[in-house]
C-alpha cells in the first residue's frame, strides 16, 4: 500500500528551499554592493551624489575611503544573517507542530476552528492513540459542520464500537450505509455491532451484504459463519466457513 507523504516533511522541504533562496539573495546582494563599495582609494570618477554630511552634490576627489566595505557589508551580512535565523526558528516551531498528525491537526484548527476535515483529522489521530471520548467529540463537531460527511460517521461508529456502545455505534453505522450503500466495510462493522448485540440473523445479513459488495474479502464470510452457528445454523455457517478458505482466510485450526 502507497502511504502518503508525510504534511510535515512537505512543509520542511518546502522551508528548506525558502531558506537556500534567502541565503542566495543575501549573498548576491552582497555581491551586487560589494563592487560599488570596496573601489580603491584614488579609482573614484566621475560624479557621486550624496557624499556629503547633508547629501549635497560634489565632485568626487579621487579620495574615496578604503573602509567603505567594511561599513556597508557588515550590516547587509548581519540583516541576511538576521532573516535566515528568523525563517529558522520558524520553521523549527512549525516542525514541531507538524511532527504528528494530532499535533498537526491541533495545529490546524487553531487556523481553521471550523475545518469539518481538520476536526475529522484530529479525532483518527486521538482515536489511534486510544483518546476515545476527545475523537467522539471532535466527529461530532465535524458532523455538525458537514453532516453528509461519510467518514466522520464511519469513524464515529468505530470509536462508539471501541468504548462498547453497540447502540450509538449502529446508529453511525446505519448512517453511513444510507450515505453511501456500497461502504463493504460499514456493512461489515454494522454486522459486527448486531452481532455483539446478540441480533444473529440481521448481523447474518449485513455480512452477506459486505460479501457481494466485495466478493474477493474472506472476512465477510468468516463472520457469516460465526452469526449463523450463533443462530443455530451449522450447515449454512460450515458453507460459509469453507467460502472463506476459498477466498484465502486461514484458520488456527485448520
Amino acid at each position: 500500500m502507497n502511504l502518503p507523504t508525510s504534511p510535515g516533511r512537505l512543509y520542511l522541504a518546502m522551508a528548506a528551499v525558502l531558506g537556500l533562496s534567502l541565503a542566495a539573495c543575501v549573498q548576491a546582494l552582497v555581491a551586487w554592493v560589494t563592487p560599488t563599495l570596496s573601489r580603491a582609494p584614488g579609482s573614484v570618477t566621475g560624479r557621486v551624489t550624496g557624499c556629503g554630511p547633508s547629501g549635497e552634490s560634489g565632485h568626487a576627489s579621487g579620495h574615496a575611503s578604503g573602509h567603505s566595505l567594511g561599513g556597508w557589508r557588515s550590516p547587509v551580512l548581519w540583516m541576511g544573517a538576521t532573516l535566515m535565523l528568523l525563517a529558522g526558528s520558524a520553521t523549527a516551531r512549525r516542525g514541531a507542530d507538524w511532527r504528528t498528525d494530532e499535533t498537526l491537526w491541533a495545529s490546524t484548527l487553531l487556523a481553521a476552528p471550523t475545518s469539518a476535515r481538520a476536526h475529522g483529522a484530529l479525532a483518527t489521530a486521538l482515536h489511534a492513540r486510544g483518546v476515545e471520548i476527545p475523537a467522539e467529540q471532535h466527529y461530532l463537531k465535524a458532523i455538525s459542520l458537514y453532516p453528509r460527511y461519510v467518514t466522520a460517521h464511519y469513524n464515529l461508529g468505530l470509536t462508539l464500537y471501541a468504548q462498547g456502545r453497540w447502540g450509538d455505534a449502529l446508529a453511525q453505522f446505519d448512517r453511513t450505509c444510507q450515505l453511501q450503500p456500497q461502504h463493504a466495510a460499514a456493512h461489515l462493522n454494522r454486522g459486527a455491532t448486531l452481532y455483539r448485540m446478540g441480533q444473529w440473523m440481521p448481523a447474518a445479513d449485513a455480512y452477506r451484504q459486505a460479501a457481494e459488495l466485495r466478493p474477493v474479502w474472506w472476512v465477510p464470510w468468516l463472520n457469516l459463519a460465526d452469526a449463523l452457528r450463533a443462530a443455530g445454523d451449522e450447515e449454512a455457517a460450515a458453507a460459509a466457513m469453507q467460502q472463506a478458505r476459498e477466498l484465502g482466510a486461514v484458520l488456527p485450526f485448520d
